[in-house]
């Protein structure tokens, strides 16, 4: 199953999310700015009962404070989108973007407990003004999916080329943008809840047995592969403040669960089970955010 939905912006504000399973509409761009259509789409979408996401127009450093602009709009029950594609000219250009400022961003945006999970990326970006890094494993190990602009003359196929990864061994794209006539439209390889899924949408942080399981090893393993680095880190962060009441149901929630040993998880399993053993070792919460970003290397 494949599904479709736009992208937008104040350039586009005539699009009817209704209309639409998924919207993403513009936040914020550089540090200062905000779209003026946001507050609107986000409302309609919710009228709607349309998904939405959120993205922000990444300039070149300045990261902290482009990740505080956008956090002060958006918030923290919004996925978020990067949007990696900027030139001279553009609001607040310092220069092209590089890898290290789309995870750069995305480390400082998850600390201040948004959730971000997508990055788009046209190939003729990376190509052009990036000059063609083979370094996107990077986004992939910062838990950000590739989404990918391609515009054929034949439209959306199955196996069109904004599918294609940028090089051998990058990470593939899970998402497409394949027109922008009239309005940017994109594709997904999946339904709503598995994309709602794949962006930390829907997903309690105070129960970590909503993505951790036993397998017949007895082993802990995630529930669902795609499930993003930040939501663990949302948990880990929502303890850390203060929140002793979840953090005391998430213990409760891990220690009724077979847990291997947590040295040996946390020397040899995922983040995800990392967590889940931290907490089943009974860590307090700060101790728990203190391990989580010594293994993720957030800090």
């Amino acid at each position: 199953m494949t599904i479709f939905f736009p992208d937008v912006s104040s350039y586009t504000p005539n699009v009817d999310p209704a209309a639409h399973p998924i919207l993403l509409a513009r936040a914020t761009l550089s540090s200062t700015l905000v779209d003026p259509t946001y507050a609107t789409f986000k409302a309609k979408a919710a009228a709607a009962g349309t998904f939405f996401v959120a993205y922000h127009w990444l300039n070149h450093g300045n990261l902290a404070a482009q990740a505080a602009h956008c956090f002060s709009v958006v918030g923290p029950g919004v996925p978020l989108m990067i949007d990696a594609e900027d030139e001279p000219k553009n609001t607040g250009y310092n220069g092209p973007l590089t890898v290290a400022d789309i995870t750069g961003f995305a480390a400082e945006y998850r600390k201040l407990g948004g959730t971000v999970s997508l990055c788009y990326l046209p190939f003729w970006y990376w190509s052009g003004a990036m000059s063609a890094p083979r370094q996107l494993d990077q986004l992939a190990t910062a838990g950000l999916h590739l989404v990918s602009s391609n515009y054929p003359n034949a439209g959306y196929t199955e196996t069109g080329p904004g599918w294609n990864a940028y090089y051998f061994g990058a990470p593939a794209p899970v998402q497409w943008q394949y027109t922008s006539t009239p309005v940017d439209m994109n594709a997904y390889r999946g339904t709503v809840a598995e994309y709602k899924r794949m962006v930390g949408a829907d997903m309690e942080l105070t129960d970590p047995t909503h993505f951790v399981e036993v397998n017949d090893q007895g082993i802990v393993v995630p529930k669902d592969p795609a499930i993003p680095v930040e939501r663990l880190w949302q948990f880990t962060q929502l303890a850390a403040q203060g929140a002793q009441a979840a953090a005391e149901q998430a213990r409760d929630a891990v220690k009724a669960l077979p847990v291997v040993d947590p040295a040996a998880v946390a020397a040899a399993l995922t983040t995800e089970q990392l967590a889940a053993a931290l907490v089943a070792a009974g860590l307090t919460p700060e101790a728990i955010a203190a391990e989580f970003a010594a293994h993720i290397h957030v800090a």
